[in-house]
This record gives C-alpha cells, sequence and structure tokens, in this order.
C-alpha cells in the first residue's frame, strides 16, 4: 500500500471534522484555501493530502444536502410513525421506558429510513417496533449534538400514544440477545462485582458492572480496558496468528470469519470497527501477498467511517480511537530492536519501548479529554503499564470458562483462575486511581494551547535536529514539558469554583466543585438525581462534602451518606462556611426557600418556590427554575428552558440558556459562561 491513501484518508476526516464545525460560507472558504495551496505546493504528497481535505468538504456538503435536511425538515411536526428501538437504548430515568436511538421505518404510511434520540421510547425491550405520534424537534445545540450526529441522529422526539409491536429479528438484536446469554453464563461462576467486570472486557455487556468499579477504571486511566476495542481486537488477532504459516489462505479466511464474528458478537463499537478494519486490511495483504502498512490501514479505516457519515470525527470515541493508535504506531515504530543484545539489554529496551509507547498514546489522547472537558488521569500511564500485560490473560481464561460452561466442574475450575486473576488486577487499578493525581481537572483553553505548542516544538525538532541522540531525547522531552505543563494548569484551577446546572429545564439541580469537593443543590425528582450522579462522574467524582435540599417536601435521597442541609428543616436565615472559603447563606420562608453561594469571584443564587422578603437580595448571576422573585436582584439571569414562562418579566436584565450550562469563577469578580447562547427578551 501506498502512504497517499493515509494523506487521503486523514485529512478527507480532518475535513469533514473542520466542516461539521465551520459555518456553511466558512466550509467554501476552506475549500478554496486547500485548492490554492494544493496548487502552490504542488509536490505529490500535498496534491494527495489537500484532494482528500477538498474531497471531504464536498462530500459533506452532498451529504448535508440529501441525508441531513430533509431529516431535519421535519422539526416542529407531529407524524404517526412505526419504529423500533435500536441497540444503544437504556432505560430512562423513570425505568418504565427505554430511551436513545429509535430507527423510524414509516412514517404517515410511507417507507423511510432515518434515526432519531427519543427520550421516552414507548417499550420495554430493545429491537421492540411500535407504532406511536413522534413530536419532531432539533437537536440542543449543546456538547452533544455534534456526537448525536455522529450516531446518525439528526432530530430529537418525543412519543405519545405509542402501541408496543413484535420484536424485531433482525441479525444485530440476535447477536444482542446471544452477547447477554453468554454475559449470563460467564457472570455465574464468578463473583458479582468481578463478573460485571469480566462481562465487560471480554464480551463488551457493561450492564453489570458495580459503579464503583466503573468510577476506578475513569480514575486510573484504563476504562478502555471495560469496553471491547482495539486493544482486544489486536490481541485476540494476535491468539488466531501464526507466524510459521502467515500466508497459509484457508488460516487467513479462519482468521477473518473469527474476527468479523467477535466484531459483530461484541457491538460493532467504534473502536472495534476501526481495528477490525485495520486487522482485515493486514488480512487482506497476508491473503494477496502484498505489503501492509499500518498507517495507511488507517487512514483508509478513517475514511471509510467518513463516507458512511461524515460527522463520526466528533464522536468522541472516534477521536480517542484514532488519536491512541496513531500515537502507539509512532512509538512502534521508533521502537529499538534489540538483535544479538543480552538479555538485560533486550529486557530494557523493551521496558523503555512499553513506556514511550504509553506516553505517546496518552499525549496523543490528552487533548481529545482536554477539549471534551472530560477528566485526565494522572496515574494512566503507570496504570496502564501495570496491567494491560494482565489483559490477554482475561480474555483467554473468560474464553474458557465460555467453552467449558457445559461442564460445571471445568467451568468451575477455571473460574478460580480467572476470579483470582481479576481480582489482582482490580486491586492494582483501585490503587492507582486512590493516588492523589490520579483526578486532573485542566482549564481547557490553556491547555490546548500548551500541547498546541509542543506539538509544534515536535516537528520543529525533528525537522531541523539531525544528530541522532538528541533526536532520541525527543519523547522524553516532550513527556517532561507536558508534565511540567500540566503541573502548571493543575494549579491554575486552584480555588477555582465551577458550577454545573444540570437536569430538569423547570428544577435544575446545581453541581459546585472546587480543589476537589462538591456541593450539590437539589431540587426535582428521580430524574434529576440520576443526572446529577452522572455529573459527578463525569467530574471525577470528587468528594461530596454537602448535600442542599431545596425542596419544599424533601424527601429520602439515594445518595451517598454525606452531611444534609435541607432548608424546609432550617430558621429563617442561616449561614455557612463550606469548601475552600465559600460561604452558604439561605433564606427560607416556610413556602420557599432561596440559596445564595458567595465566592471571591461573584454571588449566583438558587431559588425553589418564589420567595417573598422584606428586603431584597443582590446576587450576580441568578440560576432561574420556574418562577422569577422580585425579592431577587440580579446582575444576569441563566436557566434551562428555552422558552421560560416568565421571560417577559426579566425586562432589560440578560438571559442567558444551557441544556447543561456552567458558571466558572475566579477571584477579583470573575465570572466565566460555558455552553450558553443568549435569550431574546420580550
Amino acid at each position: 500500500m501506498s502512504r497517499k491513501l493515509a494523506g487521503l484518508g486523514f485529512s478527507f476526516a480532518l475535513a469533514v471534522f473542520a466542516a461539521a464545525l465551520l459555518p456553511p460560507p466558512g466550509l467554501f472558504l476552506a475549500a478554496a484555501v486547500c485548492v490554492v495551496l494544493a496548487a502552490v505546493l504542488r509536490t505529490r504528497p500535498a496534491v494527495w493530502v489537500f484532494a482528500g481535505a477538498v474531497a471531504g468538504f464536498l462530500w459533506f456538503l452532498l451529504f448535508s444536502i440529501v441525508a441531513v435536511e430533509p431529516v431535519q425538515k421535519l422539526a416542529g411536526q407531529t407524524c404517526t410513525v412505526t419504529a423500533l428501538a435500536e441497540t444503544d437504548c437504556v432505560y430512562n430515568y423513570t425505568g418504565e421506558q427505554l430511551r436513545g436511538t429509535v430507527l423510524v421505518e414509516e412514517l404517515d404510511g410511507r417507507r423511510v429510513h432515518f434515526k432519531v434520540y427519543c427520550g421516552n421510547i414507548p417499550v420495554r425491550q430493545i429491537g421492540e417496533r411500535f407504532t406511536a405520534q413522534l413530536t419532531f424537534s432539533p437537536l440542543e445545540q449543546d456538547r452533544y449534538r455534534l456526537s448525536s450526529m455522529a450516531k446518525g441522529q439528526f432530530l430529537q422526539a418525543e412519543a405519545a400514544q405509542g402501541q408496543r409491536l413484535e420484536r424485531s429479528t433482525a441479525l444485530r438484536f440476535r447477536l444482542l440477545d446471544l452477547r447477554t446469554e453468554l454475559s449470563q453464563r460467564l457472570r455465574l461462576w464468578l463473583p458479582k462485582r468481578l463478573g460485571g467486570v469480566a462481562a465487560a472486557m471480554v464480551l463488551g455487556d457493561r450492564s453489570a458492572l458495580d459503579d464503583r468499579d466503573t468510577d476506578a477504571f475513569r480514575g486510573a486511566g484504563v476504562a478502555h480496558l471495560l469496553a471491547v476495542s482495539g486493544l482486544h481486537i489486536g490481541l485476540l488477532c494476535g491468539l488466531l496468528t501464526d507466524k510459521r504459516r502467515r500466508f497459509y489462505r484457508p488460516a487467513i479466511l479462519a482468521q477473518a470469519v473469527v474476527l468479523v464474528g467477535y466484531m459483530l458478537l461484541t457491538g460493532c463499537g467504534v473502536s472495534v470497527r476501526r481495528a477490525g478494519m485495520v486487522f482485515l486490511f493486514a488480512l487482506a495483504g497476508d491473503f494477496l501477498l502484498q505489503p501492509y502498512d499500518p498507517l495507511t490501514a488507517t487512514g483508509a479505516a478513517a475514511l471509510l467511517f467518513c463516507i458512511v457519515n461524515p460527522y463520526a470525527p466528533c464522536d468522541v470515541s472516534f477521536q480517542l480511537s484514532f488519536s491512541a493508535v496513531l500515537g502507539i504506531q509512532i512509538g512502534l515504530r521508533r521502537s529499538a530492536k534489540a538483535g544479538n543484545a543480552p538479555w538485560y539489554q533486550e529486557l530494557a529496551e523493551k521496558l523503555a519501548d512499553t513506556l514511550r509507547i504509553s506516553v505517546l498514546a496518552a499525549l496523543a489522547t490528552l487533548p481529545v479529554l482536554v477539549a471534551n472537558q472530560m477528566t485526565v488521569s494522572g496515574a494512566g500511564i503507570l496504570c496502564n503499564l501495570l496491567v494491560v500485560w494482565m489483559l490477554p490473560g482475561v480474555l483467554v481464561l473468560g474464553f474458557v470458562v465460555l467453552l467449558l460452561s457445559p461442564v460445571p466442574f471445568a467451568a468451575h475450575a477455571a473460574s478460580l483462575f480467572l476470579g483470582v486473576w481479576l481480582r489482582w488486577m482490580m486491586q492494582l487499578i483501585h490503587w492507582c486511581a486512590s493516588l492523589p493525581f490520579a483526578h486532573l481537572n485542566l482549564p481547557r483553553g490553556y491547555t490546548l494551547v500548551v500541547l498546541a505548542l509542543l506539538a509544534a516544538a515536535a516537528l520543529l525538532w525533528h525537522r531541523f535536529v539531525k544528530n541522532p541522540a538528541l533526536r532520541k531525547a525527543l519523547v522524553p522531552a516532550l513527556a517532561l514539558l507536558a508534565a511540567a505543563a500540566v503541573f502548571a494548569g493543575v494549579r491554575l484551577q486552584r480555588d477555582v469554583v465551577r458550577v454545573e446546572l444540570v437536569g430538569r429545564a423547570g428544577t435544575p439541580c446545581a453541581v459546585i466543585t472546587q480543589n476537589g469537593q462538591a456541593i450539590v443543590v437539589f431540587r426535582g425528582g428521580a430524574a434529576n438525581l440520576n443526572q446529577v450522579n452522572q455529573a459527578l462522574q463525569e467530574q471525577g467524582n470528587p468528594d461530596l462534602t454537602l448535600l442542599v435540599d431545596l425542596r419544599e417536601d424533601p424527601k429520602e435521597l439515594d445518595f451517598p451518606q454525606v452531611p444534609r442541609l435541607t432548608l424546609e428543616n432550617e430558621t429563617a436565615y442561616g449561614k455557612q462556611t463550606v469548601l475552600t472559603d465559600l460561604t452558604l447563606e439561605w433564606y427560607n420562608t416556610g413556602s420557599a426557600n432561596l440559596l445564595v453561594l458567595e465566592t471571591e469571584g461573584g454571588t449566583i443564587g438558587f431559588m425553589a418556590g418564589n420567595i417573598r422578603l422584606k428586603e431584597p437580595v443582590a446576587v450576580d448571576v441568578f440560576c432561574a427554575a420556574g418562577a422569577l422573585s422580585d425579592s431577587v436582584q440580579c446582575g444576569a439571569i441563566l436557566c434551562t428552558s428555552k422558552t421560560p414562562s416568565w421571560l417577559e418579566a426579566a425586562g432589560t436584565t440578560p438571559v442567558c440558556y444551557g441544556s447543561n450550562p456552567v458558571l466558572v469563577l475566579r477571584g477579583g469578580k470573575n465570572i466565566a459562561y460555558e455552553e450558553v447562547t443568549a435569550l431574546a427578551v420580550q
């Protein structure tokens, strides 16, 4: 294969990703710039790269016209549809219906084929068909919009008057049933928590995972082990490969069949598809006696992803998968070859190669994590070095238990070995997750700028430094500079207060974090409780130090045992110091509550009910719910509803909206807004 295909594939993927972020005029301008650069440079590699970019822009435009716009024109309409619940659906927050992707097959009596996101699918089982009245609406303009479009969801919908029909017999649902059955067999022979981990690692079934284990994997930086990924596919292909009979075609066909079967069985996630495509290209090269290049195969896989759906690069899983594999491939290309060196030198070089690959993979995925506001694990490199080598044992022993499950005695014996192996592995992961530097919350803008400067320095170093010894020092130098930048970023986040509103539009909760600790201001019901838990997980599970309950009729909450402040039971006025020199003030009138958070960066107000006070209270930002009050004077209003009933009463006060808006408060009355848009005041 030629590297031209690699340049074409990666430039195509970058172009469609840029097109998804740019407004339409910017798309044409970017395509014109690529044409001009290709004409000026005229070198063959540059021509292929810029040709891929232009093709990406044009394909994105064509896809938008043909596939996206006809679906989005349905926004605002209510139609009778026949549809089915897709494989990514889960139970919604009430536990009575499913939420997730719906494949619409019939619309007002005519055959169609498109996907939407629905939060109240009127079925109880994945794969069930139903008829219902669906009211379509545009996707929320938040950070999850492009990720939804990467899944093929170009609208969202609310269902009404649903009627359940028969379940689909499509292959993907039969394979889902088979995976569920195999998962139950595997978990039968293991303790509950270890069984959930084994099912996730071997079969990609995460339904039985314990939240504590999920948090530990995320905190230790090895969450990729819980989902079947390229690492699993690589290990499986390594187990099936016989180097002595590399070009034996029947064996190659058998490997391809096993590989495709495993991909389908585990659900064909993004990382699985990417790795499967790459290994299928390798098998095709062996079958046709042609050379194989990993970088070219990866570029071809990216090209195929983007042809199917140009929004594919907007998915975080796509970004993490491809960036990690590129970092690994760079590390493999620079790996030393020991030759006839002594065994201790070979061992040292292998350890150095493993460390280099881990560092490059971590550096490659760091921009993706930061850009998507995900918690970075400072223990990721260490934990990968400690436990990744144990994954083949989990896979082999897991397959052995499944194969021996018809023979109880043999399956029980194999599960004992698997349980011991998993227990050692989990102890290492939980230890890494407990390290003080495991959870790093880095400022996005600062970190991305630093990483861009490091990337530019690496390119210049590689281009102009010719001394072999100095060139070998590139990776250690980058690692040290990145570590220093991360340390500085952590210091910059010291004492910064972050307030995120989550939950239902009429009664949002607030998750307040500072220095690895959190306070939850709660109102609403079970749906809000689930959203709060999800927000805490996304922020690295900070220590929950206080739960403030604003509800007029407080009930028990399924929260950890933390101190609770129930304003309904408090005095008319109170004050308390929380976190790092923050102050909470509350006002209670019996029928309504007002909570004021005071920081060096400003004051934030939260209200339940419609409070009436003798003297008004002034705040910088008021996080509004279902009402405004004359007793609260504010400089700005933040809400989670596009059409609040009180919008006209806001007068000239600026009103900002966001489905999950964030306030960042620093010293000196510095309040920054994230994920918000301004609402037009009536």
